[in-house]
């Protein structure tokens, strides 16, 4: 049997599904495919959903939460136990994190708890979602990692390196995005 993968959301609606997902909800409401045709593929494939609310008898739409097997993200540093440090910008992964099945963290260094406990207002990932835990120094390379937090492993991005390789990938003919 030939499956088709090709299915398109908005750049809002994959953070909501995880959001939905995280939060344990089956579905979850947001107004993002108000009118497009992505709400009517979506409505035909069962992943969203049309309620009309009572109190105020508008439509409202709903789409089927979102839970990956596997996260897997780049933090600061993290404990043995697996609270992370995840400095800003905080951008949308983290949901996809927090609604994973499994979740591995890099990070640029294994500290101890007392080092976390100082920077817990950085802690994004609490211990309890994560499974394993990978130190790859230098692992957010060509880019760069914040200084917030813990600047002892803070380094900046490698526009050098990401010209080279880019044109080393063309040279090759090899198509990429950046």
């Amino acid at each position: 049997m030939k499956r088709n993968f090709e299915e398109y959301w908005t750049n809002l609606t994959i953070p909501e599904r995880f959001m939905a997902a995280a939060n344990g909800w089956d579905f979850a409401p947001t107004c993002s495919l108000r009118g497009s045709t992505l709400l009517e593929d979506h409505l035909k494939s069962g992943k969203a959903l049309l309620f009309r609310d009572p109190v105020s008898n508008k439509e409202m739409i709903f789409i089927r939460s979102l839970q990956p097997d596997v996260a897997i993200i780049h933090g600061s540093v993290a404990d043995a136990a697996g609270n992370t440090v995840i400095t800003p910008p905080y951008g949308e992964d983290l949901w996809g994190v927090l609604a994973a099945k499994k979740v591995v963290v890099i990070v640029e260094k294994v500290v101890d708890q007392a080092t976390i406990r100082t920077l817990s207002h950085l802690v994004k990932i609490p211990s309890h979602k994560v499974d394993y835990v990978v130190e790859v120094p230098f692992g957010a390379h060509p880019y760069g990692t914040s200084p917030i937090g813990y600047s002892k492993q803070a380094y900046g991005e490698d526009y050098e390196f990401r010209k080279e390789f880019s044109q080393a990938v063309r040279d090759e003919g090899i198509s990429i995005r950046s």
